[in-house]
């Protein structure tokens, strides 16, 4: 329910503050550092299921890489039946998307402290939120 919780969360800053033109920037780190941490529980949850040791980090590449081969590939094959239904243009493997994404998590809650943080593409957060959320939903089985 968190990982449902901040994902919402994500969609309803990037719907009142992102998704007109112009957009508010300030609703872009709060976009990011919730979405993001969504994504982040979901693969932790993910990795619950599959058996994996407990990782507390924030980077979502690195959650993702602990899954079990098993849990990996189901992921791909919802990742592209996902893309097919939406219309999307393809954003790559699921491997590929979470890269991008990585520990923005982390980055933008401190940009304040850094001065600087990655760009994050929104496809790429909705995506991985849509699609890990229908890996949990089904046990890791999509």
């Amino acid at each position: 329910m968190q990982a449902y919780s901040f994902g919402r969360a994500a969609k309803l800053v990037y719907e009142s503050l992102l998704s007109e033109v112009p957009s508010d920037p300030a609703g872009i780190a709060p976009f990011v550092v919730n979405g993001s941490f969504g994504i982040e529980i979901y693969l932790k949850t993910l990795n619950l299921i599959g058996r994996a040791a407990y990782n507390g980090g924030h980077d979502v590449l690195a959650q993702y890489d602990r899954l079990p081969e098993q849990m990996k590939s189901r992921l791909e094959e919802i990742r592209a039946r996902y893309f097919s239904e939406k219309g999307l243009p393809e954003q790559g493997s699921m491997h590929d998307m979470l890269r991008r994404i990585g520990n923005a998590f982390e980055v933008w809650r401190y940009q304040h402290e850094k001065g600087e943080a990655p760009m994050v593409d929104v496809i790429d957060v909705f995506s991985c939120l849509d699609i890990l959320h229908r890996a949990c939903l089904a046990g890791g089985n999509g």
